[in-house]
């Protein structure tokens, strides 16, 4: 579809219609972006106040947690370290007291458990419309505008429902999608021949499917027959050969991407290669021991959101752990700048007929259990073999049978119904030396084809 057809006479006003008020947030966010730090500062400290004042009055979780702290009193983003941090376990534990009882036009949806660990969040639809703004605002850097065509190279959901929604989105959103649970040599070639057929302007999507589809072109010797403005990456760790391979494979500008299910983009990487908080909607701190530590030292992610009164996330506990820099960035923003990201890691899994299998084909099947009513805390899977596959559980699911069934069943589905699925229950799922855990980790060294 036509790029401005699409933003003027389908995505501007759907949104409009649905009460997200993205283009007005995102005209903000084009002027604020070249405020200066202070600025910049006194925005989220006004925000801070007022999500803490809300928060304490009306969510039952934040009316214990603060109750002896006056969020008036507040003179500087310092004194948000005096409230406790939200980890994931405490949010999966507290969901009914963390969300507002009044709130109205709330967005539900379930975390991709990327980190092992899946959750429900709910968002406004003030806070869902700032989050998109965002998003637009980091992509214009990279020379994408809102209605651009996109090839997105991502996951597809298990469940009728959401197959549904997801192809309504994509209409919407101009997107012509790859899926990242098909990665066959046949499929590759299928993905080609749409992406030329349709001539995106950009691709977006996970690294590890890229970089597929990146060596298919190049092991074939083919190029695109037309040219994209940039690549957007986003979920997995972004390297120096990656934007190598990418560069030579797509003839384009590598863009990074960093976010969560729960809080949506959190920094998009500028034309200067900085990659910018967008701290108009959230604040972001590195904890270490439970204290904040200085610019240049590594530290877990922790986020407060400053829009989402259906569901306030204050001092969120991602389970990443980034480093912050207070270096100034050559393109003038003085919004705050990620450095480095470590944290949630994947190996590409191979089947018998040596079809790729990324981390987010197991993390899809973890999200969706809980529209069948079963529960999970965490879970990693193991390649033993190219035909066995052991799945480590974190659950109090009492059905432990119907749980091992669906999570069968559906890896049989899509990985080949010979493979012999082990499951082992264990209390939590340990991290890697590195402090990365490790979604799915390969035991073997197998031929890709």
């Amino acid at each position: 579809m036509n790029s401005v057809i699409n933003r003027y006479l389908v995505y501007y006003p759907i949104v409009l219609l649905r009460g997200q008020l993205v283009p007005i947030y995102l005209r903000r966010m084009r002027c604020s972006q070249w405020y200066n730090a202070e600025q910049l500062q006194h925005i989220q400290l006004r925000k801070l106040i007022r999500m803490l004042s809300y928060a304490k009055s009306e969510i039952p979780y934040y009316r214990r947690t603060l109750k002896r702290i006056e969020p008036s009193l507040f003179r500087s983003l310092a004194d948000l370290q005096r409230v406790p941090i939200l980890t994931k376990e405490a949010m999966k534990e507290h969901l009914d007291e963390l969300r507002a009882k009044r709130a109205w036009g709330t967005i539900r949806k379930s975390t991709s458990g990327s980190t092992g660990n899946p959750v429900t969040v709910y968002k406004s639809l003030t806070a869902s419309a700032a989050t998109y703004a965002a998003y637009w605002r980091g992509y214009e850097w990279a020379g994408v505008r809102v209605g651009d065509p996109q090839g997105r190279f991502w996951g597809v959901p298990y469940y009728s429902t959401a197959k549904r929604l997801t192809r309504l989105t994509d209409l919407v959103l101009n997107r012509y999608r790859c899926s990242a649970f098909a990665l066959k040599e046949s499929d590759l070639a299928d993905y080609y021949k749409i992406i030329n057929r349709v001539k995106p302007r950009y691709f977006y999507g996970y690294v590890s499917v890229l970089e597929e589809f990146a060596e298919f072109l190049i092991r074939n010797k083919l190029k695109l027959k037309f040219s994209l403005a940039c690549v957007i990456t986003t979920s997995e760790l972004l390297t120096d050969l990656h934007r190598e391979l990418f560069e030579k494979a797509f003839g384009c500008r590598i863009y990074n991407e960093y976010g969560s299910s729960e809080l949506g983009t959190i920094a998009h990487e500028c034309e200067h290669g900085s990659l910018h908080v967008s701290a108009e909607r959230m604040i972001v701190e590195t904890v270490l021991d439970g204290r904040v530590v200085a610019p240049g030292d590594t530290g877990k992610i922790v986020v407060t959101e400053l829009n989402n009164k259906a569901m306030p996330l204050i001092r969120y506990d991602l389970g990443d752990s980034v480093t912050l820099t207070n270096q100034a960035c050559e393109c003038g923003r003085e919004l705050p700048i990620i450095g480095q990201i470590a944290g949630r890691t994947y190996d590409i899994i191979y089947n018998e007929e040596g079809q790729p299998f990324p981390g987010q084909f197991f993390t899809y099947i973890s999200s969706s259990l809980v529209h069948h009513g079963l529960r999970l805390s965490g879970f990693q899977v193991i390649q033993l073999a190219l035909d066995h596959l052991l799945v480590r559980l974190v659950t109090d699911e009492t059905d432990r049978q119907r749980l091992e069934n669906y999570i069968r069943e559906t890896i049989r589905a899509g990985y080949g119904g010979n493979v012999r699925i082990e499951f082992v229950y264990v209390r939590e799922i340990e991290r890697e030396k590195s402090g990365k855990i490790r979604i799915t980790k390969s035991m073997i060294n197998s031929e890709r084809r």
